[in-house]
């Protein structure tokens, strides 16, 4: 995903990484509450595509 190269980039790594899909008890793909839950629980961090997006136009409007 484009996202995913996006972010590590900004983080000045190597431009790539991996994106899955995760899978509630019920065998939908999880929602963002269940996401958040989870991400809380674990104590990873999250972040979302528009609030990538959203940074990344900041960086360009102050290049600009």
């Amino acid at each position: 995903s484009p996202a995913v190269v996006e972010l590590s980039r900004l983080a000045g790594l190597y431009p790539g990484g991996v994106l899955c899909e995760l899978v509630s008890d019920n065998g939908e793909m999880m929602n963002a509450k269940e996401l958040k839950a989870l991400a809380k629980k674990f104590k990873i961090p999250v972040i979302t595509v528009g609030a990538l997006t959203e940074f990344a136009r900041s960086l360009l409007q102050k290049k600009a």
